[in-house]
Formats: C-alpha cells, sequence, structure tokens
C-alpha cells in the first residue's frame, strides 16, 4: 500500500535543501529585535548591515538585506514599531486631555481659510442651477 501523501511530503521535506531566501529570512527574523532596538536609537540601515555582516549574524548582500527591513517595517504590528509614549505630567497645567472635537465640529476661521483648496462636501441650495 502506498504510503499516506502526508508521509511523502514530510519525508521530501527532511531531504529538500533549504532555498537561499528561506536562509536569508530566517537570519533576519533570528536578529529582528536587536534592528528593533538600533533604528529606535537613529542607527543607518547601511550601519546596522555592516555590523551584522561583519560579525557572520547574516550573510546576505546588503540589498537583500534593505528588502528584508522594509517588507518587515510594513508588515511589523503598530505596537513593536512605536515607542510607548510619555503619560501627561501631573506637575504642568491642564488636564493632559486632547480637545475631544472633531475636525468637521471646529469651527473655521477666514485667517486659515486663505491659504490653500478646502472642500466643503455638503451642498448648498444656492449652489445648484
Amino acid at each position: 500500500m502506498a504510503k499516506k501523501l502526508s508521509d511523502r511530503i514530510a519525508e521530501r521535506a527532511k531531504t529538500k535543501k533549504q532555498s537561499r531566501n528561506a536562509k536569508n529570512r530566517a537570519q533576519f527574523l533570528a536578529v529582528r529585535d536587536e534592528l528593533q532596538e538600533a533604528l529606535d536609537d537613529n542607527w543607518t540601515i547601511k550601519d546596522l548591515w555592516e555590523t551584522l555582516h561583519t560579525e557572520g549574524s547574516i550573510t546576505f548582500s546588503y540589498q537583500a538585506f534593505r528588502t528584508h527591513l522594509l517588507a518587515w517595517q510594513t508588515t511589523a504590528p503598530q505596537a513593536i514599531k512605536e515607542k510607548p509614549k510619555p503619560a501627561a505630567d501631573p506637575t504642568k497645567p491642564g488636564d493632559g486631555k486632547k480637545d475631544q472635537t472633531t475636525d468637521k465640529q471646529k469651527p473655521h476661521t477666514t485667517e486659515k481659510q486663505s491659504k490653500g483648496f478646502i472642500f466643503d462636501s455638503s451642498p448648498k441650495k444656492e449652489d445648484y442651477i
């Protein structure tokens, strides 16, 4: 009787050579937490790559490193990429709360409207023909 498909796939996976892209991705994912810390400390991508490449942590090219880094930054959860914001200082005046009005609720002044185009989506009867 023939082996199950799952068994045949498992045997093939054991003997299959890992692709270059998979190795690169694995190396990148192994150092991503360090990368985030270094990026938060304002180090350049080139500095990160040179250091990791010299240490042997990554073995792929700078261009491949940039590709992995930029793809990771666009898909990583926002909580990982952003630093926590400091809480409001209780010693400063004010309650630390933001103005709760939305843009539509805020009154418009003519001084602020003097520059640029402002679109009002609510139709006016006098504008109709």
